[in-house]
């Protein structure tokens, strides 16, 4: 009989994306927005938010890892066949981000993102430099404390 290699343990990353989409949908219906879930699950997508004036935001929602004080996303799908990714680019109108480590999540609409990267990040704290430019405070993306003057609109 043929033993099986092991392999170590194996990331379960689609549990952790459910997870994840379970939790901005259900920050998202505490601050008061209708969220919708598409039937299919290959769509670049995740969540919509009805806007309630007739116009809806497609939301890609991510997991955030929380190192040194500055939740980090990724802006981008990969896999083995696309290692640099995907970009979302003109699919969606924003990133739903939730930190598992804070329990906390985040509504990052894509216009404040500026040229994309690979990843996005956002910060719990000032920088301790001084520097103000291309810094994104954690709190005022967080769901809950923004989403009541309209993320999603244009500023």
């Amino acid at each position: 009989m043929l033993e099986k290699a092991a392999t170590g343990p194996k990331r379960d990353t689609t549990g952790r994306g459910d997870i994840t989409e379970l939790e901005v949908a259900v920050a998202l219906m505490r601050s008061g927005r209708r969220v919708l879930r598409p039937i299919s699950a290959g769509l670049r997508y995740d969540l919509v938010i009805d806007e309630g004036d007739g116009t809806f935001a497609r939301v890609q929602c991510k997991t955030g890892r929380l190192r040194s004080g500055v939740i980090s996303f990724r802006l981008a799908m990969c896999d083995a066949r696309r290692p640099s990714g995907v970009p979302y680019h003109g699919e969606i109108e924003a990133f739903g981000v939730h930190c598992p480590e804070l329990g906390r999540s985040y509504l990052v609409p894509m216009a404040d993102l500026g040229p994309l990267r690979n990843l996005a990040c956002l910060r719990l704290a000032p920088a301790r430099n001084g520097q103000r430019r291309r810094i994104r405070s954690a709190a005022e993306y967080e769901i809950g404390r923004r989403l009541d003057s309209g993320v999603l609109s244009p500023s």
